[in-house]
């Protein structure tokens, strides 16, 4: 056994400012009128109904391509209950916040510096029939709308649908739960390459199915700003990057001050090899050569 971690990282969460102001209103939000949220709710989508899954993590994505990189693209999405999404390749944002299913609520974001001229691959790594102090256990599903203005000025909208691909096939499999914590189970060996590439081929993959999207309350437009996410990189007790440790032996650091951060690890390691990162109940078994590991769940940190 053993690895060679070439960065080790945190995520620090934390709530943005924002210039919009909840104003008091005489019906609950999911009462009042939102033709984003109507769409969503029409476009809810989830593996096939005959599908034994074998992780409670399902990833989907979807291929599209556009003549030009686009001059403007919004992306509104929901999932029941958690999600991670990636646009070509690159991390772009996790969520719901936490909800009910009679008002769950949708995010939004800007998203048009992820998108390119060419081909582009959504991917959206989803977490679904879970149940703890943070999320209720409910049907699975996942809704996206991606409304883009092309350069000129021609709109186009990339919405889920049984076009989209579907795998249960990831490193991240069932996790361990418990009433306040979400704790990753990451086999890599279960993988056969990088689904979050796009050039990844997922022709072996599902085709997604259609589902009721009338098995939630109607969807609404988060009231919360989006979390943000700041870069915190570890520095190892008595250790420099990279840094190289056997069976037996371990890497460790000690922070400032308590955070509420996911862990970001880009690492290289023989094939079966195992670890665990015991501040977030992490366990790991990895595939040969270099992987990147995001966790799904944040947790408070203060050494590890």
């Amino acid at each position: 056994m053993k690895l060679k971690f070439n960065t080790w990282a945190l995520a620090i969460f934390c709530v943005a400012q924002s210039s919009t102001y909840l104003h008091a209103q005489t019906k609950p939000l999911n009462q009042l009128p939102d033709a984003v949220g109507q769409s969503l709710q029409q476009q809810m989508i989830w593996a096939a109904p005959d599908a034994k899954l074998q992780s409670a993590f399902v990833a989907f994505r979807k291929r599209f391509s556009l003549a030009d990189a686009p001059v403007k693209a919004n992306l509104h999405l929901f999932a029941d209950v958690r999600y991670m999404l990636w646009i070509n390749g690159r991390y772009v944002l996790r969520g719901p916040v936490r909800f009910v299913p009679s008002g769950p609520e949708y995010d939004s974001d800007d998203v048009t510096s992820y998108l390119q001229s060419g081909d582009n691959e959504l991917v959206v790594l989803v977490l679904a029939n879970q149940s703890n102090g943070k999320m209720m256990h409910h049907a699975p599903g996942l809704a996206v709308q991606l409304e883009i203005t092309g350069a000129q000025g021609t709109p186009m909208v990339v919405a889920t649908d049984p076009t989209w691909k579907w795998s249960d096939q990831t490193r991240y499999r069932t996790p361990r739960v418990d009433w306040g914590n979400e704790m990753d189970v990451i086999d890599s060996t279960v993988e056969d390459g990088d689904w979050i590439r796009p050039d990844y081929n997922d022709s072996n993959w599902g085709s997604a199915a259609n589902i009721d999207g009338n098995q939630w309350g109607a969807l609404s437009a988060c009231r919360l700003p989006l979390l943000q996410e700041t870069p915190l990189e570890i520095k190892l007790k008595d250790q420099e990057y990279p840094v190289t440790i056997s069976a037996g032996q371990q890497a460790s650091f000690k922070l400032d001050h308590l955070v509420q951060a996911y862990t970001v690890i880009d690492f290289e390691a023989y094939a079966d090899t195992r670890f665990e990162l015991p501040y977030a109940q992490i366990s790991y078994k990895t595939k040969l050569g270099r992987q990147v590991y995001i966790s799904t769940a944040t947790h408070g940190i203060k050494d590890g």
